[in-house]
């Protein structure tokens, strides 16, 4: 059964709520959403691709196939596979587009100053000498 300019009556009601939220939205907000792509959907379909499909890439990570298309689902690849990605990939896809905490944490100044906080003691001397000897 056909109604309002041939869209099924299942998806009558669905059109007609979209319409609404259409006409309803601000034009600054719609192009926004538009203009917008999925970067991490495109980057694990990038992923799968250049590591030769989905089945390759989960051998090599060492996971089944399932996880490696549940990363386009959930929207997030796990940091601990970024290495192992980037190996699988032959460098295609560097580890810091996949997790960008990595640029993060390496660019970041040290927390703690790099010397040490107390001076050596002397028995401590004494021990490095006898092990340099």
């Amino acid at each position: 059964m056909l109604s309002r300019a041939g869209i099924p009556g299942c998806l009558s009601s669905h059109f007609s709520i979209i319409f609404k939220l259409e006409n309803t939205v601000d034009d600054g907000v719609k192009k926004a959403f538009q203009e917008k792509p999925d970067t991490n959907i495109d980057l694990v379909g990038r992923i799968i691709n250049e590591a030769g499909g989905g089945p390759a890439l989960a051998k090599a990570v060492g996971l089944k196939s399932a996880s490696i298309y549940k990363w386009r689902r959930s929207r997030g690849i796990p940091c601990k596979y970024a290495i192992a990605i980037e190996k699988a990939t032959n460098g295609a896809v560097s580890r810091f587009e996949i997790c960008t905490e990595l640029v993060e944490i390496l660019t970041a100044p040290p927390a703690v100053p790099q010397g040490r906080e107390r001076p050596k003691r002397a028995r401590d001397w004494r021990y490095e000498a006898r092990l340099a000897a």
